[in-house]
């Protein structure tokens, strides 16, 4: 082979190298791994290639350059004054964005322990609950639901360290977790706090009471973050369910203070949805209706959706039937006002048929919700374990059945003209699904069954003698064309008391307790 073909081959086969990486020059040229002449304001290098210079440079200068402006290479002191912007630059952005304010106080780094326990020790209290006994005390129901009160922990992070009153709340929770975690108790019935926690508590029941007297500071989602936190706490105590009834009340009316329009955060919306449930359980016990229902509210239960990171099809279902369940309250709470006599003798009769028109109409949403559920049934469990999908699955059912038990019993209440027809399929549900629900594993940890289903079921049951001798009654009106009434406050009372529903004072109704 000639000298030629050894010239062209290797011409042909010339492959192009990278220069070592550069420790000197402006940015620029360590790019493009050149040696730069440094020269100031732009280097030559890029001013003939028709570059942008950005003017720094790192490393020494080369003995015919001299600027006291010169960086050096950093140092492990501290960053290097070459690293941040030229001052024009800077000044550009202070005018166009302003100097960005300093928290009031520092971030205190030493509370992400805190914090860290929180979001790891939560999850244990999800085997504590099903030891909760039934009860129809809206308390028991906070307690069974402390496993889905907690999302909102993971932004904890970046949130404690700016609000005494959250940090407060933060160090008394993390510490009653601390100790159930080290009590080896697996029912929180049978778990007492410590002297420690009771201590923390109560220094951040005053740092609470200290935010809440603050104007700025009460609409805050710290300050909301913090009543959450303590009625969780509250939970964990099970010394008395006053505190945790206490809590979840305060915690609803600062939300309805703070208005929809102030939960624009994800970390807002989570600390709102968190609370949902025990918004709608709170107005029905309480008897006050549900502020919810108003459209803007009903807007954002709807913006508060997680879209991003996708959604389990069943918390759909479940934030749907929420969304009912507000409307379903609040018609709950008018024919209340209606049997006990706070609405006018004159308006009832138009007041009982609107209220037939909204009953009507909530019956056919939950048929719809009803048939959309059966859709999305997960497969059953071909184990003994405990599937958490169908479990999930089940308890919305459940929630049905337990609804439409309701649905029942508010047709007979206003005076149907099926009223027995009513009460006898509402008695044949309630034994049909307290065997059900009595049948279903005790080890469940969601545990509804326990919680609601059972109480509302011998709530028809055990009042069934009173409610079946007023719907034959009402069948006897309508046999001899008479219109029918709305049921007697004596019965009335009998049964919602049953449900645990603490009714608010109401005028003595003209009707009396007769037919």
């Amino acid at each position: 082979m000639d000298a030629s073909s050894n010239s062209a081959t290797s011409a042909g086969a010339r492959k192009k190298r990278w220069a070592t990486k550069t420790k000197t020059g402006c940015d620029t040229c360590r790019i493009r791994r050149i040696k730069c002449d440094e020269r100031k304001p732009q280097c030559q290098r890029c001013e003939l290639g028709r570059r942008t210079c950005t003017g720094v440079f790192y490393g020494k200068r080369s003995g015919n350059v001299s600027d006291s402006s010169a960086s050096s290479p950093p140092s492990m002191g501290g960053a290097s004054r070459s690293a941040s912007p030229p001052p024009r630059v800077a000044a550009m952005i202070v005018r166009k964005h302003g100097i960005p304010k300093s928290p009031n106080n520092p971030p205190q780094f030493v509370g992400t322990l805190d914090v860290r326990d929180l979001i790891d020790l939560a999850p244990s209290l999800a085997t504590a609950t099903h030891t909760v006994e039934a009860s129809a005390n809206w308390y028991e129901f906070i307690r069974a639901r402390v496993r889905e009160l907690t999302s909102y922990i993971f932004y904890l992070p970046s949130r404690s360290g700016h609000d005494n009153a959250l940090d407060s709340a933060i160090r008394c929770t993390a510490s009653g977790f601390r100790e159930f975690a080290q009590s080896g108790s697996d029912s929180l019935s049978l778990f007492r706090t410590r002297d420690k926690s009771v201590a923390l508590y109560t220094s951040a029941l005053r740092e609470l009471q200290t935010a809440l007297q603050d104007p700025n500071r009460s609409t805050s989602a710290e300050v909301l973050c913090a009543t959450e936190l303590l009625c969780i706490f509250e939970c964990l105590s099970s010394v008395d369910p006053d505190g945790t009834v206490q809590h979840a009340k305060g915690a609803y009316r600062l939300i309805q203070n703070r208005g929809a329009s102030r939960f624009d955060s994800e970390f807002d919306k989570s600390l709102f949805m968190n609370q949902l449930p025990l918004l709608a359980v709170q107005s029905f016990h309480l008897d006050q209706i549900c502020f919810l229902g108003q459209p803007h509210w009903q807007a954002l239960i709807k913006a508060s959706v997680p879209t991003t990171t996708g959604m389990d099809p069943l918390d759909d279902y479940m934030l749907t039937f929420y969304l009912s369940s507000i409307n379903i309250t609040n018609t709950f709470i008018k024919i209340t006002a209606m049997v006990l006599g706070s609405v006018p003798e004159a308006q009832v009769e138009s007041f009982r048929q609107a209220v037939m028109l909204e009953l009507e109409e909530e019956t056919m949403d939950l048929q719809r919700w009803k048939l959309q559920l059966l859709r999305g049934r997960p497969p059953y469990p071909q184990d003994d374990s405990d599937d958490d999908s169908f479990s999930k699955w089940q308890d919305l059912y459940d929630a049905y059945q337990c609804t439409t038990l309701l649905f029942q019993r508010m047709y007979v209440a206003v005076g149907a003209e099926q009223a027995e027809l009513f009460e006898q399929q509402a008695q044949i549900l309630a034994l049909n699904l307290l065997n059900i629900a009595r049948a279903r594993p005790q080890s469940s940890i969601r545990r509804p069954n326990t919680l609601f289903v059972e109480p509302t079921c011998l709530a028809v049951i055990n009042s069934a003698k009173p409610w079946a001798e007023y719907a034959t009654h009402c069948t006897a009106q309508v046999a001899i064309g008479q219109p029918t009434m709305i049921v007697p406050p004596k019965p009335y009372r009998l049964w919602t008391s049953l449900l645990g529903i603490q009714l608010r004072n109401h005028p003595t109704p003209n009707n009396g307790t007769g037919y």
